[in-house]
């Protein structure tokens, strides 16, 4: 599987970098990031962004208390075999389409505010660590459910930067007006290519590897 990576370009302080290991967090956020171009110029794929906050904040700096942010980009589709649903199915701890439910589609605004566990990795490259988001589970039994706090309803520079380069919408209209998700149909097509995207404390650049 190819990846982009999305990292700070100074996240070689790791007091910055969201610590791995597994978190009990929330999702603070679902973005629609429009028609983006496919891995090495493919064909243009519809993605989303999950965005989520965990139970451990940032020691000092402009952003001292705040909690750590994360974020995963994704192909939006709910097809059987693709990333989201698979997701989806760990997150609720069952498939909340298909034919056991009667639905054909999901309503992605139901996540924002929904607890979760996830489970962070650390790739380094180049002296730059970068954290992952390896799973979404269910929030663990006995854990005390977070609430998004108020600087997760500000989308990170992350998020307006891969609006602004979606290929469906002027610019102008992709930073100001971020379109908002509604029902995803299960019958959208799945490429399995997947995105990671990290912590947006520092300014950001795109990497291939």
């Amino acid at each position: 599987m190819n990846n982009l990576i999305l990292f700070g370009s100074e996240m070689k302080n790791e007091k910055h970098v969201c610590p791995s290991g597994t978190h009990n967090a929330v999702c603070t956020g679902v973005d629609d990031l429009g028609l983006q171009s496919g891995f090495d110029n493919g064909k243009p794929v519809r993605k989303i962004a999950l965005r989520f906050e965990i139970d451990e904040r940032i020691p000092n700096g402009p952003l001292a208390g705040e909690p750590f942010r994360v974020g995963k980009i994704i192909t939006a589709s709910l097809h059987v075999k693709s990333s989201l649903r698979n997701i989806l199915i760990n997150w609720f701890g069952h498939d909340p389409i298909g034919s056991n439910t009667g639905q054909s589609s999901f309503n992605l605004n139901d996540l924002i505010g929904k607890p979760a566990t996830i489970t962070i990795t650390h790739r380094t490259n180049s002296g730059k660590i970068t954290p992952i988001i390896k799973g979404v589970s269910m929030c663990c039994k006995g854990a005390t459910p977070l609430e998004p706090s108020p600087r997760s309803k500000e989308p990170p520079t992350w998020v307006l930067a891969k609006q602004a380069a979606r290929l469906d919408k002027p610019l102008t209209s992709c930073i100001m007006n971020p379109t908002p998700l509604g029902n995803l149909n299960t019958g959208e097509s799945e490429e399995f290519e997947v995105i990671e995207v990290y912590d947006d404390i520092q300014p950001i650049e795109m990497v291939n590897i």
